[in-house]
Protein backbone atom coordinates (compact mmCIF):
# COMPACT_ATOMS: atom_id res chain seq x y z
CA UNK A 1 0.00 0.00 0.00
CA UNK A 2 1.19 3.85 -1.28
CA UNK A 3 2.56 5.78 2.11
CA UNK A 4 0.73 9.20 0.87
CA UNK A 5 -1.34 9.57 4.09
CA UNK A 6 2.22 9.08 6.15
CA UNK A 7 3.62 12.03 4.30
CA UNK A 8 0.45 14.55 5.48
CA UNK A 9 -0.58 13.71 1.78
CA UNK A 10 -4.15 12.70 0.52
CA UNK A 11 -4.90 9.24 -0.03
CA UNK A 12 -4.51 8.10 -3.70
CA UNK A 13 -7.71 6.42 -5.55
CA UNK A 14 -8.26 5.05 -8.68
CA UNK A 15 -11.36 4.59 -9.50
CA UNK A 16 -12.47 2.53 -12.59
CA UNK A 17 -15.74 2.06 -14.29
CA UNK A 18 -17.15 2.24 -17.74
CA UNK A 19 -20.04 4.36 -17.08
CA UNK A 20 -19.26 8.40 -16.93
CA UNK A 21 -22.10 8.93 -14.75
CA UNK A 22 -20.74 6.57 -12.30
CA UNK A 23 -17.31 7.52 -12.54
CA UNK A 24 -17.87 10.78 -12.17
CA UNK A 25 -20.41 10.73 -9.22
CA UNK A 26 -17.42 8.45 -7.22
CA UNK A 27 -15.11 10.89 -8.49
CA UNK A 28 -17.30 13.78 -7.06
CA UNK A 29 -17.98 11.95 -3.63
CA UNK A 30 -14.29 10.91 -3.07
CA UNK A 31 -12.79 14.12 -3.56
CA UNK A 32 -15.38 15.96 -1.33
CA UNK A 33 -14.36 13.59 1.16
CA UNK A 34 -10.45 14.26 0.51
CA UNK A 35 -9.09 11.47 -1.49
CA UNK A 36 -7.02 12.33 -4.44
CA UNK A 37 -9.26 10.13 -7.46
CA UNK A 38 -8.07 9.32 -10.22
CA UNK A 39 -10.07 7.78 -13.10
CA UNK A 40 -10.25 5.64 -15.98
CA UNK A 41 -13.01 4.55 -18.09
CA UNK A 42 -12.03 0.51 -18.62
CA UNK A 43 -10.52 -2.25 -17.12
CA UNK A 44 -7.72 -2.22 -19.95
CA UNK A 45 -7.16 1.62 -18.50
CA UNK A 46 -7.23 0.88 -15.05
CA UNK A 47 -4.51 -1.95 -15.34
CA UNK A 48 -2.17 0.48 -17.04
CA UNK A 49 -3.03 3.24 -15.05
CA UNK A 50 -2.63 1.21 -11.86
CA UNK A 51 1.36 0.49 -13.22
CA UNK A 52 1.50 4.09 -13.84
CA UNK A 53 1.74 5.13 -10.12
CA UNK A 54 0.88 4.22 -6.74
CA UNK A 55 -2.16 3.42 -4.78
CA UNK A 56 -3.72 3.38 -1.60
CA UNK A 57 -7.07 1.87 -3.00
CA UNK A 58 -8.29 1.24 -6.10
CA UNK A 59 -12.27 0.68 -7.06
CA UNK A 60 -13.43 -1.12 -9.87
CA UNK A 61 -16.88 -2.26 -11.52
CA UNK A 62 -17.05 -5.54 -12.49
CA UNK A 63 -18.81 -5.55 -15.76
CA UNK A 64 -16.66 -3.56 -18.31
CA UNK A 65 -15.59 -4.52 -21.97
CA UNK A 66 -12.38 -6.12 -23.04
CA UNK A 67 -10.79 -6.74 -18.88
CA UNK A 68 -13.59 -6.90 -16.13
CA UNK A 69 -13.05 -5.84 -12.66
CA UNK A 70 -12.31 -9.58 -11.68
CA UNK A 71 -9.27 -9.66 -14.46
CA UNK A 72 -7.90 -6.28 -13.32
CA UNK A 73 -8.21 -6.96 -9.74
CA UNK A 74 -6.81 -10.60 -10.21
CA UNK A 75 -3.84 -8.72 -12.22
CA UNK A 76 -3.23 -6.16 -9.29
CA UNK A 77 -3.03 -8.80 -6.34
CA UNK A 78 -0.42 -10.47 -8.93
CA UNK A 79 1.82 -7.56 -8.76
CA UNK A 80 0.54 -5.61 -5.57
CA UNK A 81 -1.57 -8.16 -2.97
CA UNK A 82 -1.56 -5.11 -0.50
CA UNK A 83 -3.45 -2.78 -2.58
CA UNK A 84 -6.91 -2.58 -1.02
CA UNK A 85 -9.31 -3.17 -3.92
CA UNK A 86 -13.01 -2.58 -3.59
CA UNK A 87 -15.95 -3.74 -6.27
CA UNK A 88 -18.50 -1.70 -6.51
CA UNK A 89 -21.21 -3.57 -8.61
CA UNK A 90 -24.82 -3.83 -9.63
CA UNK A 91 -24.14 -7.57 -10.15
CA UNK A 92 -23.16 -8.73 -6.51
CA UNK A 93 -24.50 -12.05 -7.04
CA UNK A 94 -22.53 -12.83 -10.53
CA UNK A 95 -19.24 -11.75 -8.84
CA UNK A 96 -16.92 -15.42 -8.80
CA UNK A 97 -13.58 -14.45 -7.29
CA UNK A 98 -14.89 -12.95 -4.50
CA UNK A 99 -11.51 -13.36 -2.47
CA UNK A 100 -10.21 -10.83 -5.10
CA UNK A 101 -11.81 -8.23 -3.27
CA UNK A 102 -11.52 -6.38 0.54
CA UNK A 103 -15.04 -5.32 -0.17
CA UNK A 104 -17.79 -5.47 -2.52
CA UNK A 105 -20.78 -2.48 -2.85
CA UNK A 106 -23.75 -2.82 -4.11
CA UNK A 107 -25.39 -0.42 -6.57
CA UNK A 108 -27.32 1.38 -6.36
CA UNK A 109 -25.45 2.67 -2.94
CA UNK A 110 -25.55 6.03 -0.64
CA UNK A 111 -22.23 8.11 -0.48
CA UNK A 112 -22.19 7.73 3.62
CA UNK A 113 -22.05 4.12 2.68
CA UNK A 114 -19.48 3.95 0.16
CA UNK A 115 -17.73 6.21 2.18
CA UNK A 116 -17.89 3.73 5.26
CA UNK A 117 -16.55 0.89 3.09
CA UNK A 118 -13.45 2.68 2.23
CA UNK A 119 -12.85 3.59 5.76
CA UNK A 120 -13.38 -0.30 6.56
CA UNK A 121 -11.16 -1.50 4.06
CA UNK A 122 -8.05 1.36 4.52
CA UNK A 123 -8.14 0.98 8.43
CA UNK A 124 -7.97 -2.88 8.02
CA UNK A 125 -4.29 -2.42 5.87
CA UNK A 126 -3.29 0.38 8.69
CA UNK A 127 -0.09 -0.10 10.38
CA UNK A 128 -0.46 -1.33 13.63
CA UNK A 129 1.35 0.39 16.60
CA UNK A 130 3.67 -0.84 17.99
CA UNK A 131 3.21 -1.67 21.76
CA UNK A 132 5.25 0.04 24.34
CA UNK A 133 7.04 -2.59 26.52
CA UNK A 134 7.93 -1.34 30.02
Amino acid sequence: MNTNSEHGGRLKVLVVDDEPTILFTLKRILEHAGYEVHTAQSGREGWQTFQQGQWDLVTLDRSMPEMNGEEVAAEIRRVAPKTPIVLITGFTGAVVRTWLFDAILGKPFRPAELLDHLRLVLAKYAQPTQRQVA
